[in-house]
């Protein structure tokens, strides 16, 4: 019987392996369109929900202005003589004109840390954010804040100026200029 077997493959063995090899192509060929029209409704749905999330209108980029006022004073990275105080020194902030009793509103969501002389707002993004001159404030410690949310009201003078806030943005301790980021940037500026 095994002789007969042998003599049979010797003589037919090359096409039954061919047969075989086509069956095993054919087969995975098969397998591979069942797995591929299982995943079209998946990829179509996921296109859909890409859609449905790109058809919403996304969240602002930016700061959000912490007074309507424009910007009056940027950050200096060299001093500048203060007669008022009759000294040189760095301005580390973005000065916004403020009349008394503007609004001062909280630029990003974050954390309130510190309400003595200052209103200082560790924000969402790790950066810590200290709003000067305000004569009222309307936050507490520990208080959480909300972009746009009123935190303040302007006083008369913040550091010998008049008519102005001050806000300083820090990021790693060190001042920036965060006035690109500011999203109406272009509003009411000079």
């Amino acid at each position: 019987m095994l002789r007969k077997f042998g003599r049979i493959m010797e003589k037919w063995g090359h096409y039954l392996l061919a047969l075989l090899c086509a069956g095993v192509i054919l087969l995975s060929a098969l397998w591979t369109r069942r797995e591929q029209s299982q995943e079209i409704p998946d990829a179509r749905a996921h296109s859909d929900l890409s859609q449905q999330l790109a058809d919403v209108t996304p969240p602002p980029q930016g700061l959000a202005r912490p007074a309507p006022g424009r910007i009056v004073d940027g950050l200096h990275s060299s001093p500048s003589f203060y007669p008022r105080y009759s000294l040189w020194r760095i301005h580390a902030g973005i000065d916004f004109a403020a009349e008394p009793g503007t609004e001062i509103l909280a630029m990003e969501n974050g954390l309130v840390t510190e309400t003595e002389g200052m209103i200082e707002i560790t924000q969402e993004d790790g950066r810590i954010c200290r709003y000067y001159g305000a004569a009222e404030k309307l936050v507490t410690m520990g208080q959480q804040v909300k972009r746009g949310e009123q935190i303040g009201l302007a006083g008369e003078t913040v550091h010998g100026e008049t008519g102005c806030i001050c806000v300083v943005l820090l990021q790693d301790g060190k001042p920036v200029d965060f006035s690109v980021e500011i999203i109406d940037k272009t509003e009411n500026q000079s």
